[in-house]
């Protein structure tokens, strides 16, 4: 965008009107009249490119370093349950301790800006025991499986 501003201006500079130089670079003629203006108030920099500010964030960088060692410390230290942290359980955890409302949605926007992924938890159970598992398959599921009947076909 920047350059084509630029672009504008030199062309109106060289004598085009704003609807000329508006149709050769397919914008609109107010938009052209607008980098005129600001190149005469601001000379090359009214045309340089500014970003966009948007919203100031509710953590600062500082209550962004102490969640993060909140975080690392696991849910169970602040009375959750399970070992993983969930995006409402992070939610919460920002709510009482830095007084911010964030929507789960969002937690987990600034949970990526500050590095965390996200993880799945082990499918199996911690206190499976694949021994006993191996020995009733073993043992039990013959014993107890179906047998067919005489008369019936196989």
């Amino acid at each position: 965008m920047e350059v084509r501003r630029r672009q504008g201006v030199k062309m109106y500079k060289k004598g085009f009107n704003q609807y000329e130089v508006a149709e050769a670079l397919g914008v609109s003629q107010a938009s052209v009249s607008r980098w005129v203006d600001w190149e005469e108030e601001g000379g090359e920099d009214g045309l340089a490119s500014k970003p966009r500010p948007g919203p100031t964030p509710k953590l600062n960088q500082d209550h962004k370093e102490e969640l993060a060692e909140l975080l690392l410390k696991g849910p169970s230290e602040f009375g959750f349950e399970g070992e993983l942290w969930t995006s409402p359980m992070v939610t919460e955890l920002i709510r009482m301790g830095f007084g911010v409302k964030y929507h789960p949605g969002n937690v987990r926007k600034v949970l990526r800006q500050m590095g965390f992924s996200p993880q799945k938890p082990v499918k199996r159970a911690v206190q499976r025991d694949e021994e006993a598992i191996a020995k009733w398959c073993r043992e039990e599921w013959p014993r107890i499986k179906k047998k067919p009947k005489g008369g019936a076909r196989q």
